[in-house]
C-alpha cells in the first residue's frame, strides 16, 4: 500500500488498469489505452476524436481536468487528465479536433519607458 505522494504499488496499478478495462468492456467502439510508466494513455486521432473523447470521459470512473499542451505551437494537443486508483489516466487529441479556439480574455500590456521632458529655459529668478 502506498502513502500520500508515493507511487502506487504493483497490485494497485494492476487493479486500476482492470478498472479502466472493465469500464471500456461494454463500449467496443472505444479505443484501447496504452499502458506504461504507471499510467493509461488514450491517443485519439481523426474525425472520430471528439466523439471518442466524450464517450471515454463518460465511461471512465474518474473526474477529468482539461489542459492544452504548448499553446504557442501550431498544433497543440488537448488533454484530459484523471486518476483511477492512484493511477493517472490521460486522454489526448489534437486540439483542433476536439476544441474551438476562442478569445477568452484580453490583456493590455503597456510598454513604459522614460522620455526626457522638453528643455525649458530657466527664468531669471530660477537661474540665480
Amino acid at each position: 500500500m502506498s502513502g500520500p505522494g508515493e507511487a502506487p504499488g504493483r497490485a494497485a496499478v494492476i487493479a486500476a488498469w482492470r478498472a479502466v478495462l472493465d469500464a471500456l468492456e461494454p463500449h467496443e467502439s472505444l479505443p484501447m489505452p496504452v499502458f506504461g510508466s504507471g499510467r493509461a494513455v488514450f491517443h485519439l486521432y481523426g474525425t472520430v476524436a471528439q466523439g471518442q473523447m466524450a464517450a471515454l470521459e463518460e465511461a471512465l470512473p474518474c473526474e477529468f481536468t482539461e489542459s492544452i499542451s504548448d499553446e504557442a505551437r501550431d498544433d497543440p494537443w488537448f488533454r484530459l487528465t484523471g486518476e483511477i486508483g492512484g493511477v493517472p489516466v490521460v486522454i489526448t487529441a489534437q486540439a483542433a479536433l476536439v476544441a474551438d479556439k476562442q478569445v477568452i480574455g484580453r490583456h493590455v500590456v503597456e510598454d513604459v519607458g522614460w522620455v526626457r521632458k522638453p528643455l525649458e529655459p530657466a527664468t531669471e529668478s530660477e537661474a540665480q
